[in-house]
């Protein structure tokens, strides 16, 4: 079990599950661990599922074979939350991976992946229209950007900046960009040496920032820390020395 993604309504729970025949799929349960449906099928690779602001449908990426096997790389889809209709939802020739619906319902944020001329990986933030198809490409956000999340009233865009990409310092930081791409970054939590951050998750109100983070407690291992959304007020929420705390998300309480 892995990337949790509540929906909306806080009564379920999606995730990608690894089945025995080593294939990976979405399913979702009830929030008590209950009535548990895969909701997809087939070889491959389905991951990072998301759920659309209402509840109907949910995205995710999927890859036909495993990672990180010849010809491998990830679409964007979308699945009825019933396991009904799945379909193509973004460019079958591109790799694209960890679709966000938007708050409103109209458009899906996520990472494109490529390659510089010297063969190096590049990830870019794109923005596109569900109902037209158009893309809108966030430059804001640098090439190295990874785990992309709207704010609940879609005017914002928290990410983290992958260290391995830019080689500069050796952790990740959060970053927010307004989500029609004008203006500058903000950086909510900037990386040093020994601290960083990464996989930032809204809280349903906006008030706050989930996250991993990493030297917050003096060691080099990975917690749970939240943040007031203007970077402010980090702290510490679940360190257990046991365990890397890694892959988020903040539901509302279910009925």
């Amino acid at each position: 079990m892995g990337v949790p993604a509540w929906s909306p309504d806080g009564t379920r729970l999606a995730y990608q599950l690894e089945l025995p025949d080593a294939s990976v799929q979405i399913a979702t349960m009830a929030r008590d661990g209950s009535d548990v449906h895969v909701l997809t099928s087939g070889p491959g690779i389905h991951e990072t599922p998301t759920w659309s602001a209402d509840g109907t449908w949910l995205a995710y990426g999927y890859s036909p074979v495993p990672c990180c096997s010849q010809g491998f790389h990830t679409v964007l889809y979308r699945i009825d939350a019933d396991g009904s209709d799945p379909a193509l939802l973004g460019e079958a020739d591109r790799f694209d991976v960890e679709p966000k619906v938007s708050p409103d319902g109209r458009s899906i944020a996520f990472e494109r992946l490529t390659s510089d001329a010297t063969g190096n990986q590049q990830n870019s933030m794109v923005v596109r229209d569900l109902a037209s198809g158009l893309e809108r490409a966030i430059p804001v956000a640098g090439m190295a950007v990874e785990h992309a999340d709207w704010s609940p009233d879609g005017r914002w865009i928290v990410y983290d900046v992958s260290n391995a990409l830019t080689q500069t310092v050796p952790k990740d930081q959060v970053e927010r960009i307004a989500a029609n791409g004008s203006g500058r970054p903000l950086t909510l939590l900037r990386a040093t040496q020994t601290v960083g951050g990464f996989k930032p998750v809204y809280s349903p109100d906006g008030s706050r920032i989930l996250f991993g983070c990493v030297g917050m407690n003096g060691r080099d291992d990975e917690a749970a820390c939240v943040m007031d959304a203007d970077g402010s007020n980090v702290a510490i929420l679940v360190d257990d020395p046991e365990w890397n705390e890694n892959g988020f998300s903040w539901g509302v309480a279910g009925p």
